[in-house]
């Protein structure tokens, strides 16, 4: 396949420019991770608590680490496990948000 410029390579990801592409008048990113672990055949689940995501994330870290895994399997979950660490980063910093203390104005 050929690359030709403006075909929507970076759609999803963060741009050359390190912003983050996302769809009009939302906040969500344009086909993120999850559509790309989706359409090499996997799941993830977006509504995972902080845990879930944490666990499933070690999973994947585990799988690549045994070395075992074909370069497509590979390729998949690593893919997943930038999606779950995606997760467990959002529910982070919404936590973090949560208890920010701000002075007194």
């Amino acid at each position: 396949m050929q690359h030709h410029a403006g075909r929507g390579l970076w759609r999803g990801r963060d741009r050359r420019d390190g912003r983050e592409e996302r769809r009009a008048g939302s906040d969500q990113p344009c086909l993120g991770p999850a559509w790309r672990a989706r359409r090499r055949g996997g799941t993830v689940n977006q509504d995972l608590t902080y845990e879930q995501a944490l666990a499933k994330l070690d999973e994947k870290l585990k799988l690549l680490e045994d070395g075992d895994l074909s370069l497509e399997d590979a390729l998949k979950a690593v893919d997943e496990a930038r999606v779950y660490l995606k997760i467990c980063t959002e529910r982070l910093e919404a936590a973090r948000k949560k208890i920010e203390v701000r002075p007194e104005e």
